[in-house]
């Protein structure tokens, strides 16, 4: 589940909850972190860039096997 990425990824919150599978790659165990879900009282909930609007990929660490069986 997404709270298990959050503690073996380190990522933020935000970060998890807006990854998409398009950005997973299980071939190479990679993450690609380049958005965010967000939400103001203006906008509701939206997907946007990261905090820092960086670019990062992070390995899938072998805590989070099974990601691909996600309820």
């Amino acid at each position: 589940p997404p709270r298990g990425l959050l503690i073996v990824t380190g990522c933020r919150r935000g970060e998890i909850m807006g990854l998409q599978w398009e950005r997973v790659s299980l071939a190479l165990r990679t993450i690609k972190i380049d958005h965010a879900l967000l939400y103001s009282h203006t906008r509701g909930i939206y997907l946007d860039t990261t905090k820092t609007a960086d670019v990062r990929f992070l390995k899938i660490p072998q805590e989070a096997d099974g990601i691909d069986k996600l309820d």
